[in-house]
This record gives structure tokens, C-alpha cells and sequence, in this order.
């Protein structure tokens, strides 16, 4: 399962099979990271100033912070 949402100029998009979720650049198109979540991550919501990103795994949901 594959969720991704933007958050100018990031995307963020999870993996399920390697539990993590990858932070894309959309303007270069660069991996800028690839953060380990735990677990079957299905969804993932992004604060607008993209401080905060919250990950629902299956069976559970948990906090993420990242800071880039």
C-alpha cells in the first residue's frame, strides 16, 4: 500500500513493505530522507509549516518529527 501527501515542496510517501516513510523534494525530485516509522506505515498527514508528521501504521498510529 502506497499513501503519499504534498506539502510544498516535499512529498511524503510511505513504503509498507520496508516501514519507512520517504521525504521527496518535488522541484529536483531528490530523496532528501527516508525515515524508519515502524511497522506497516498505511497513511501519513504532514503539518502545514511540515514541523509534524503523523504516520498510521496497521494496528497502531504513532508521532514522527523530522526536522529538515
Amino acid at each position: 500500500m502506497l499513501d503519499m501527501i504534498l506539502v510544498d515542496p516535499n512529498a511524503y510517501v510511505t513504503n509498507t513493505a520496508a516501514g519507512v516513510v520517504s521525504v521527496i523534494d518535488t522541484l529536483t525530485d531528490a530523496v532528501l530522507a527516508t525515515v524508519p516509522v515502524g511497522a506497516s506505515p498505511t497513511r501519513v498527514a504532514v503539518t502545514r509549516d511540515g514541523v509534524r508528521v503523523y504516520v498510521a501504521n496497521t494496528g497502531r498510529s504513532r508521532e514522527h518529527r523530522e526536522k529538515l
